[in-house]
């Protein structure tokens, strides 16, 4: 079995060079490993985004949260991944808490008025 620190850099590699098969493969071995790692949960759920299995990214992305519940850009992918299996509601309340991280965000205040439009 490949070293911890391996896996991460390798995952990393192959999501800049878009083998995202690979690299969830990877950081999945990587977070048996080392489940407390929320910038890795955060990669994964990413990744699993752009593959469109919403489902796991909100699982992995709900996880990076919960280990840093002030990492702005985990909470924005995950209202995404909520956005996009239907649970709105939870986007908002996301993109709420977001917002108190980042204040004044154009951005995040984009994405939250389109969620109390949804």
């Amino acid at each position: 079995m490949d070293e911890p620190r391996a896996l991460r850099a390798r995952a990393h590699e192959e999501l800049v060079r878009g083998d995202t098969a690979g690299a969830i493969t990877d950081l999945r071995a990587y977070l048996d490993v080392e489940p407390d790692d929320a910038g890795a949960w955060v990669s994964l759920g990413t990744a699993y985004s752009a593959v469109e299995h919403h489902a796991q990214a909100v699982g992995a992305l709900a996880r990076a949260v919960e280990l840093d519940p002030d990492d702005a850009d985990a909470r924005l992918g995950y209202a995404r991944a909520l956005r996009a299996v239907g649970k709105i509601d939870d986007a908002a309340f996301q993109l709420l808490q977001t917002n108190q991280l980042t204040p004044k965000n154009k951005h995040i205040l984009h994405k939250l008025g389109v969620a109390f439009y949804d």
